[in-house]
């Protein structure tokens, strides 16, 4: 049974500069070149990356590590090659899990959840 996600700020590991330091390195981690970004790229034949916003300020550590909610933001291209290319704005939530060390943040992988584009 996994353990009750608690809020970050009762770790040891907190540090008041946290939230700007996950965005920074939310910023710097290259998204469409992970493995995390496959069920982004399933969802259109040309999915291109927007950005991504992190709530540092809501992170929780659930089963000891650090997790923040955060939101990505794509444009999904259908049939990219010809003159009926369609383009449509989107969004999908997503857990970003990192670890913190010496006051240096660090993400562990982003998990994006797509299953609102099946429904």
């Amino acid at each position: 049974m996994n353990a009750p996600a608690r809020i970050a700020t009762v770790s040891e590991a907190w540090f008041p500069k946290l939230p700007d330091e996950l965005e920074r390195a939310v910023d710097a981690y290259d998204l469409p070149s992970t493995k995390d970004w496959q069920p982004l790229a399933d969802l259109s034949a040309a999915t291109e990356f927007e950005g991504i916003e992190v709530f540092g300020e809501h992170a929780v550590i659930s089963d000891g590590s650090f997790v923040a909610p955060a939101d990505v933001y794509v444009t999904l291209i259908y049939e990219p090659n010809t003159d009926d290319r369609v383009e449509f704005p989107d969004s999908y939530p997503a857990r970003v899990f990192f670890l913190v060390t010496s006051e240096r943040v660090t993400i562990d992988r982003i998990e994006v959840d797509t299953r609102s584009f099946y429904e």
